[in-house]
């Protein structure tokens, strides 16, 4: 079931126009700047890829405003290991490429 579901969200991703992301996106965007930030904030989020929803603005103002970000790291095996991002210039190429 969860695979089905993710195969038919990445096919609406896919389908989507470049303005209508960018619209979407811009949505999303905004929502997440009306999020309050307190001192010293800790926020865990994702690095996004291909067709995902492009939060790197966001995530250059959780860094630029203090708050300290982890992300996933996709390890061999299937695991997960939380990696905490201090910089968008410094990232490493993932097992996947990315």
């Amino acid at each position: 079931m969860k695979d089905k579901i993710r195969h038919e969200m990445l096919q609406i991703r896919r389908d989507m126009s470049p303005e209508e992301k960018r619209r979407k996106e811009k949505v999303i965007h905004d929502k997440l700047m009306t999020l309050p930030l307190s001192n010293n904030a800790t926020v865990h989020t994702y690095l996004p890829m291909e067709e995902e929803i492009n939060i790197f603005p966001y995530i250059e103002f959780l860094l630029s405003n203090g708050a300290y970000v982890y992300c996933p790291e996709s390890l061999k095996g299937g695991r997960l290991r939380n990696r905490r991002l201090t910089d968008l210039a410094n990232l490493e190429e993932g097992i996947f490429g990315t």
